[in-house]
C-alpha cells in the first residue's frame, strides 16, 4: 500500500544541519523508512530536497551522525545545471556534496539544439564545481551508443558558466581526429559555442590554409579565443580576442591579430578594442577602435585606424544619442575623416523637439577637402484645434555628406526657419466637416548643380492650404467610396505664384459574395508659375486605376489596368491566376498585355510542390516578349529519403546572368551530418561535417574564394 512520510520533529532534529550548512534537507518516501542501527533506511521510492538540490531513487541509507546518504537503484540527481542519472549515489548533507559512480548527466544550454549528455565513471560534484573523471560528452541519443564523443580524463562543469575539459579527444566512429590541449564550453549562451572546429581550404589569396579557433574561459570574469592560421601563401597569423568584463550591458575585450608571412620578418598587425557601459539608468557609451598596419614590401608599413563613439541617453520624455566616427591615414594618402550624427527627442514646456544633425569633415591627400553639415530640428505644439510646427532645415546631399560622390546634382537644400499654423475645422466647430486649414511661410534656399559649377538660389516662400481630411462613405449596395483632397496657394518672393490642386479617391464595390471591384483615382494640378527650386517641382499627375477580382475555394482570378492621363497611355493589362491544390501543390500564373503595342508584355509563372516533408520543388520564370528572352529564372529542390537528403538551388537574372547555384548532398546520422557542397558561382567544393546540436558551420574541407582571417566585432565593424 503506498503511503506518504512526512518527516516528524525526530527526524528534523535529525536532518539539522551545522551553521556551516548552506540549506536543510528534506526527505519524503512513497515506500517505507524505518530507523536501524544509527540510520535512516528508506525503501520503495525516496526524495530529498537541499536548495536547489533534487534527489530521486529506489532505496536510500541515511547515517545520521556522519551525515552520509547512500542513494541507490535509479537514482536521478536534478540541479539547476541539469540532471544527472546514475546506479548509486553518495552525499554529504553538511557539505552539500556528492560522488557518483557510473554516471550520465544531463544539461541543457540555450543555444545548442538539445542537451549535452556527459558520462563517466565518476561524479564529483559540491556547490561551486562538479568534477567528472573519465569523462565522454556527447549530443547524440542514447549517448551509450553515441557516433562521436569528445573525451578526457578530467572535465570540470561549472554550473551555469562553463564546462572546462582539457586534452581533449574528437572521436568519430572510434577514430580520433581532432585533439585541442583546452577546450572551454560556455553555458552561458551570451558566450558562444566553445567548440570551434578547423576549418581546411583553398583559395586564390591564401594557398591551402587550415583556420582554427580556441576558445577559454578565464581569468575571471573573462573568456574568448585563440587563433591559429597556418596559410600556405600569407605565412602564419596568430591572435586572441579576449573579453574582459562580461556584465550584460557593460562588455569590454581586446584584439591583437598578426601576420607572418613566411621567409619574411615583417608582420601584418591587426587591433581592437571595444568597451561599452552605462551610466547611471539612463545613459550608456560604446567604444571601438581598430588598427591596421600592413608592409608594403620595402620595409615600410601602410597604417590606418578606425574610432567610433557612441553615446546615448534615455529617459522618460527625451532621447539623445550621439554617434562620432574617425578616420586616420599615416602613409598612402595620410590624412583624416571624421563623421557626426546626433539624434535628439524632447518634450520641453510641451512641445515637441526633434533634432537630427549630420557633419562629414576630410583633411586628406588626394582627395577633396571637405566640410558638410545637414541638420533637420522641428518644433511642434498643439492647443485645442490649432497646431504650430517650426523647421528649420539644412539637407545634404548623402554622397556630399558622406564623401562618396564629388559632383552630386545639388549640395544643400535649405528652410531657415519655415513656420506653419494648422486649424483643425472639424475640432473647433459642431458641423462635422473634415476640414485641416493651414498658414506657412519661410525662407528656402538650394545649392544645385549648373553646367561645371554650382549656383545658390534663395526665396520666401508662403502657403495658404485648405486639406480634406481622410473621410470615408458608406454607399451600401453601391459599395465605400474614401476620399481626400486639397487646395494650397503658393507665392515667392522672386514673384512666382501657383495654386495646387489634389485629390485621391479609393472605391470598392461588392458585386457578389466573391466577386469584386477596386478602384483609385488620384490627381495633382499645379496652375501658375514654376517654383524656383528643383526640389519643390510639381508636374501633372492624373490616374485611374482598376482591379477585378474573383476569389474561389482553391485561389482568386485578378484583372487589373490603368490610365494615366497625364502621359495619355494605358498601363499594361495584367491578368493573375493563384491555385492551391492538394498534396501541397501551389501555382500563380501572371501574365501582362500592352494595350499600346498590341501584344504581350511579359508572362510569368510560379510553381511549388510539396506533396510529403521529404520533397519539395520550387520553380519560378519571367519571360519578356519585348526583347524576346527570359528576365528571371529560378528553381530549387529537396529531396530527402531516410539518411539522405540532396539539396539544390539556382538563379538566373537577364542582366548580371547566373546569381546563384548551390547543390548538397547530405548524410543524416541522427545527432550530426555529414555532405558534399558545391558552389559554381563560388568555384567552391566543401566537405562538410556538422554537429546538429552546435550552432555554426562545424568542419569544413575544401576550397573557395578569399574569407577573412579573423574577425571580431571590433575589426568587422569597422574595416
Amino acid at each position: 500500500m503506498k503511503r506518504w512520510f512526512a518527516i516528524t520533529l525526530l527526524m528534523l532534529c535529525a536532518l539539522a544541519q551545522p551553521a556551516w550548512a548552506a540549506e536543510r534537507a528534506w526527505i519524503t518516501t512513497d515506500g517505507t523508512m524505518a530507523y536501524s542501527d544509527e540510520a535512516w533506511v528508506a525503501v520503495g521510492g525516496v526524495r530529498l530536497v537541499q536548495g536547489e538540490l533534487e534527489v530521486t531513487a529506489d532505496q536510500m541509507r541515511y547515517e545520521v551522525e556522519d551525515g552520509r546518504i547512500d542513494f541507490i537503484g535509479n537514482v536521478h540527481v536534478t540541479r539547476a545545471d541539469g540532471q544527472v542519472s546514475a546506479s548509486a549515489f553518495t552525499y554529504d548533507v553538511h557539505s552539500a556534496s556528492g560522488q557518483i559512480t557510473d554516471a550520465l548527466a544531463q544539461i541543457e544550454v540555450e543555444e545548442y539544439d538539445g542537451p549535452l549528455y556527459i558520462m563517466g565513471d565518476e561524479i564529483q560534484f559540491d556547490s561551486g564545481k562538479t568534477q567528472v573523471t573519465d569523462a565522454r560528452l556527447t549530443t547524440c541519443t542514447p549517448p551509450q551508443d553515441a557516433g562521436y564523443y569528445l573525451i578526457s580524463r578530467r572535465m570540470d562543469i561549472f554550473p551555469g558558466e562553463r564546462v572546462v575539459i582539457r586534452s581533449v579527444r574528437f572521436v568519430e566512429s572510434g577514430m580520433t581526429l581532432f585533439y585541442w590541449p583546452y577546450l572551454s564550453i560556455p553555458l552561458d549562451p551570451n558566450r558562444g559555442t566553445g567548440i570551434n572546429f578547423p576549418e581546411i581550404g583553398h583559395n586564390p589569396t591564401d594557398g591551402w590554409y587550415i583556420k582554427t579557433r580556441y576558445g577559454y574561459d578565464g581569468p575571471g570574469e573573462g573568456h574568448g579565443e585563440v587563433a591559429l592560421d597556418v596559410m600556405q601563401h600569407r605565412g602564419v597569423g596568430t591572435g586572441v580576442h579576449h573579453v574582459y568584463r562580461d556584465q550584460g550591458e557593460s562588455e569590454g575585450s581586446v584584439t591583437v591579430y598578426q601576420l607572418r608571412p613566411c621567409g619574411e620578418s615583417d608582420r601584418e598587425w591587426r587591433l581592437g578594442w571595444d568597451e561599452s557601459f552605462q551610466m547611471g539608468r539612463d545613459a550608456n557609451v560604446s567604444w571601438k577602435s581598430a588598427y591596421l598596419a600592413s608592409p608594403t614590401g620595402d620595409g615600410a608599413y601602410e597604417r590606418e585606424a578606425r574610432v567610433a563613439l557612441d553615446l546615448s541617453h534615455s529617459a522618460d520624455r527625451m532621447s539623445t544619442r550621439v554617434d562620432w566616427e574617425r578616420e586616420q591615414y599615416w602613409d598612402v594618402d595620410p590624412g583624416r575623416a571624421d563623421r557626426l550624427t546626433i539624434h535628439h527627442r524632447s518634450r520641453p514646456l510641451d512641445w515637441q523637439w526633434q533634432l537630427q544633425v549630420d557633419a562629414f569633415s576630410r583633411r586628406r591627400v588626394g582627395y577633396d577637402d571637405r566640410d558638410v553639415v545637414g541638420y533637420t530640428n522641428v518644433l511642434r505644439r498643439s492647443f485645442g484645434p490649432f497646431a504650430l510646427q517650426v523647421d528649420a532645415e539644412n539637407r545634404a546631399h548623402y554622397g556630399w555628406l558622406r564623401g562618396t560622390s564629388t559632383l552630386p546634382s545639388w549640395k544643400s537644400r535649405t528652410r531657415l526657419p519655415e513656420a506653419t499654423l494648422t486649424l483643425d475645422v472639424d475640432a473647433l466647430t459642431p458641423m462635422r466637416l473634415p476640414l485641416e486649414i493651414g498658414l506657412s511661410y519661410g525662407r528656402l534656399g538650394e545649392v544645385r548643380r549648373a553646367f561645371t559649377g554650382y549656383e545658390t538660389v534663395q526665396a520666401d516662400r508662403g502657403i495658404v492650404n485648405f486639406a480634406l481630411k481622410p473621410m470615408s462613405l458608406d454607399l451600401g449596395r453601391l459599395g465605400r467610396l474614401q476620399s481626400r483632397g486639397g487646395l494650397a496657394w503658393q507665392a515667392y518672393s522672386s514673384g512666382e505664384r501657383r495654386v495646387v490642386v489634389s485629390a485621391d479617391h479609393q472605391y470598392r464595390l461588392g458585386l457578389t459574395p466573391r466577386l469584386s471591384l477596386y478602384s483609385n483615382y488620384s490627381y495633382q494640378q499645379p496652375i501658375g508659375d514654376n517654383s524656383p527650386f528643383d526640389f519643390d517641382a510639381l508636374s501633372y499627375q492624373e490616374r485611374v486605376s482598376g482591379r477585378l477580382q474573383y476569389a474561389y475555394g482553391m485561389g482568386n482570378l485578378i484583372l487589373s489596368s490603368g490610365y494615366d492621363f497625364a502621359n495619355r497611355s494605358f498601363s499594361d493589362v495584367v491578368g493573375q491566376m493563384t491555385f492551391r491544390g492538394g498534396r501541397g501543390f501551389y501555382g500563380t500564373v501572371q501574365g501582362g498585355y500592352s494595350l499600346a503595342s498590341r501584344r504581350m508584355s511579359y508572362a510569368a509563372a510560379n510553381v511549388s510542390i510539396r506533396p510529403s516533408s521529404g520533397f519539395e520543388v520550387n520553380a519560378s520564370t519571367r519571360y519578356d516578349f519585348a526583347t524576346q528572352q527570359l528576365d528571371a529564372l529560378g528553381g530549387s529542390l529537396a529531396f530527402g529519403v531516410p539518411g539522405w537528403r540532396l539539396l539544390y538551388s539556382t538563379d538566373y537574372d537577364s542582366e548580371e546572368g547566373w546569381i546563384s547555384g548551390d547543390a548538397a548532398l547530405i548524410r543524416d546520422l541522427g545527432c550530426r551530418e555529414i555532405g558534399l557542397r558545391f558552389d559554381s558561382l563560388d568555384g567552391a567544393v566543401w566537405l562538410e561535417y556538422k554537429i546538429n546540436a552546435f550552432p555554426g558551420d562545424g568542419i569544413r574541407l575544401g576550397a573557395s574564394r578569399d574569407r577573412f582571417m579573423f574577425d571580431p566585432d571590433s575589426i568587422t565593424s569597422l574595416f
